[in-house]
Formats: C-alpha cells, structure tokens, sequence
C-alpha cells in the first residue's frame, strides 16, 4: 500500500471590536463584551476538524473516508442568589465524502442541548455543606465518564430531561449525586437526512429512562477518593427509535489518587452489569436474555522530574461467551466516552468498551499553558473470540484468533491563546491482528485529524 499522504490546513479568523491583548489576569470574554451584569454569563465555542481515514476494516463501508466536521455551541447561564438557570443551544453538522456511513453521533443540526432551572444553597443538613437541584434537559460527567459522559471529541453530545440534585458536605469530604432521567433522543436518525444536515426538533419519550446514585468520599488520604454507583436503565421499542429492551442494573466503584507533581497516582475502576436484554435492536428479535457482564479499568502513572507523565493501562470488559445459551455476557457502556482511554472515536472508533481485553502504555508532555503531547500504544484482544468485534462489527466464525491488533496513538496540542483557542493534530493507527484476516495479510488502519477550537 501507499503510504498516505494526509495533509490539512485550519485558519481561524475572529473579527469584531478591536480589543487590547489579553492577559492572564484578565482575558476578553463575551460576557464583557456584551455587557452583560455579574449573575448573567454568556459563552460560545466553535471547533472545526478535518479527518482522514484510511483502509477501514468495516464490512460494507468504503475503504477510504473523508469528512469535515462543525460543531458550535452558545450558552447562558444565571446564577442570581439562590437561582440557576442555563441555556445552551448547538449545531452539529458533518460534510462527507459519498458513502460514507453518517449517523447521529456525527451529524445533529441546530437543536437546545441544554434547558434547565435550578436552586441552590447551603447549610441544608449540616452546617458548611452545600446543595442543588436542577430541573429540565441537561447535560452530565459522572466520574471518569466511562459510563456517563459529556462527550468531548465526538461531534454531538449526549444529554437527558430530567431532574438532578447534588449534596456537598462540609469541606468536600463526602458528597452523594442522585438523578432520574429521560435520555434525549437525537433527530433525525435516517441516513438521507442526516447526510443533508436537516434540521428536526430531538425529543424524549418514556421508553426509555435512566437514574442513579452516586456516593464520594475521601478514603486513605486527603489525596485518595473512592465512588461507589449505582445506575439503573429500562427501555422498550418506541416509535422513535428501535432498542435491544435493555433492562439493567449497573453496580460500580472507582478508586483513585489524581497526578500530583512527583508522586505516583493510581485508578481502578470496577462495573458490574445484571438484568435482561436482547441480542440486537431489531423489531422481529423478541428474546429476552438474562444479562451478566463486567468492566474492569486500571491504571498507575508517576509524574516524572521534567514535565512528563508515564501510565500503565488495563482495560477489559466482558464479551458474550455464546449465542444459543440465553445469556448476554457483553458489556454495555451505556452513555459513556471512551476516547480518553481507546482512541478516537468518529470514522475510528476501533476500540469500544465491549469484548476487550487490552494493556497499554501512555506518555504525556506538557510545556506549561502553551502545548502538551501524548503517545500511547495499545495491545488489543477479544475477550471472547466467538461474539463480534464490537467496534468495527466484524465476527470471525471460526474464532481461530482473538487478537485485533498493535493501535499506536499521537496527539499534539498548541494553546496560542491559552483557554481561547486550542490547535490539535492526532494521528491513530491499527495494525490489525489475526482477527478477522482469515489467514490474508491485512493492511494498516489509518485515522487524522486537525481541528480548531475557539472558547469565548
């Protein structure tokens, strides 16, 4: 194969009122800029991403695939006494090259992400903690965001309808998150519609709820913090969307030491996942099977004396171990990111949180606000090589190997206006293993990108 030749060029260009150059103590914000009092804040962002992927491994989708990607967002928000409220609207939209498969992870045109009102205070229970609760559509980062997420560098982001109150005790030592929502359901959904980028109000329905529990607590040391979960989903074919009518319980904890400067950190993370669900989302699948999954996440990294981090990583989550014996043993992610630990997601998303076994290796350099870089490698395996390659939809039935490949990651960011405007390039390739290749030699995946993000 050729080598591939990626190339991309981003300009950003800001016109408007001339302004004296920010400093760190003080930057231009379009709260100022507006005039806006003290309890009104308003902010709006806008990236722009170019990508590239080559040789795609996915049965039925083109070899070679390119897109521009656009995504700009406008909050407000009021926080007046004892009063919260915020609106955040956004439009999504993805320019393609034909054939391309586009769907609503990729693509959402102009709707409201966030709508909500709230309150909040102090002094509730005990004296020194602090409350809130907030009401109406909204946005959520549990945790790490394996499981619940605000995602970052997909095109579109998750959110959910409901209501969620947050207790803080006194000086942050325990603090309990309980909520009760319904998942927003992105419209439109249809390839045809999206690839136009039309626009089509989302919505919610009561198919489909999700809640949990959430408790945090200091453990060990000032520095080491625990979070037990507890998330419960249950949803039914609805006439806006077909569904595998998951039922489940999902039981968690989370320990972990964030990076300080000289000392090593640590994270583990454990899920387990009971309940019913079915094998596909397809109207005429009407089995229910019992559900029994598990994720495990672990990781240690030390702060070396130069501004570099080194982490080891594990992740493994659970693959179905047959598909005649009533049983689901795949782990679902539910609503979580997963670029942070697997790799980008888009066009890639090679790697998903289902029927994986994988160590890795990641370094990480920084030069104070102006850049930082990562590079990461990563083994990956099927944990069980019968059920299917969850990210790419590839099932090999003669299982002769489970393993999918050597992924090396790179990642360059240049903050030239720190906290403004971010330029990021990443590069991501998969030599792919014996699965799959049914004894052919298979060529390397290849995935780029270059974006600009600009914060006001």
């Amino acid at each position: 194969m050729k080598r591939p030749l990626l190339f991309a060029l981003t300009i950003a260009t800001v016109s408007g009122r001339t302004q004296a150059q920010p400093t760190p103590e003080r930057r231009w914000s379009l709260s100022e800029a507006a005039e806006l009092p003290a309890w009104l804040r308003a902010g709006a962002q806008q990236r722009t991403r170019l990508l590239s992927f080559l040789d795609s491994p996915r049965p039925g989708s083109p070899a070679s695939m390119r897109a521009l990607e656009l995504r700009s967002q406008l909050q407000l928000e009021v926080r007046r006494s004892s009063l919260i409220a915020g609106l955040e609207v956004m439009d999504s939209r993805a320019f393609t090259t034909r054939g391309a498969p586009v769907n609503n992870t990729i693509s959402n045109a102009l709707d409201v992400l966030q709508g909500y009102v709230g309150l909040r205070g102090e002094d509730l229970l005990v004296r020194g903690d602090q409350w809130q609760v907030q009401v109406g559509r909204m946005t959520l980062d549990l945790g790490n965001r394996r499981l619940v997420a605000r995602n970052d560098f997909r095109n579109t982001i998750n959110a959910f309808t409901g209501v969620h109150g947050l207790w803080t005790g006194p000086g942050g030592a325990l603090r309990l998150r309980l909520f009760g929502f319904l998942p927003v359901i992105r419209r439109p959904s249809d390839a045809a519609s999206l690839e136009d980028n039309e626009i089509e109000r989302d919505r919610e329905t009561f198919d489909q709820m999700f809640g949990g529990l959430v408790v945090e607590t200091r453990t060990f040391s000032a520095q080491d913090r625990a979070e037990w979960y507890l998330l419960a989903l249950r949803e039914r074919d609805g006439t806006d969307a077909p569904t595998s009518d998951r039922r489940l319980l999902t039981p968690g904890a989370r320990l972990l030491r964030r990076s300080r400067p000289g000392q090593p950190d640590y994270q583990v993370e454990v899920a387990l996942q009971g309940g019913q669900s079915r094998a596909s989302n397809r109207a005429d699948d009407r089995q229910d099977l019992e559900h029994r999954a598990f994720f495990v996440h672990g990781s240690v990294g030390q702060n070396l004396r130069w501004p570099v981090r080194v982490s080891l990583h594990y992740d493994h989550a659970s693959g179905d171990q047959g598909s005649k014996d009533g049983k689901n043993q795949r782990f679902d992610t539910l609503f979580g990111a997963r670029r942070f630990d697997l790799g980008p997601t888009s066009f890639y998303g090679l790697l998903a949180r289902s029927n994986l076994r994988s160590p890795g290796l990641r370094v990480e350099a920084w030069s104070g606000l102006s850049w930082d870089a990562m590079l990461m490698g990563r083994l990956a395996w099927l944990d069980q090589p019968q059920d299917g390659w969850v990210g790419v939809g590839l099932r090999d039935t003669s299982a002769a190997s489970s393993f999918l490949g050597r992924q090396l990651e790179g990642r360059f960011r240049w903050h030239p206006l720190p906290g403004r405007l971010t330029l990021d390039t990443g590069l991501a390739v998969l030599q792919r293993g014996a699965f799959g290749a049914q004894g052919r030699p298979t060529e390397p995946v290849w995935f780029f990108y270059t974006q600009s993000q600009l914060t006001l």
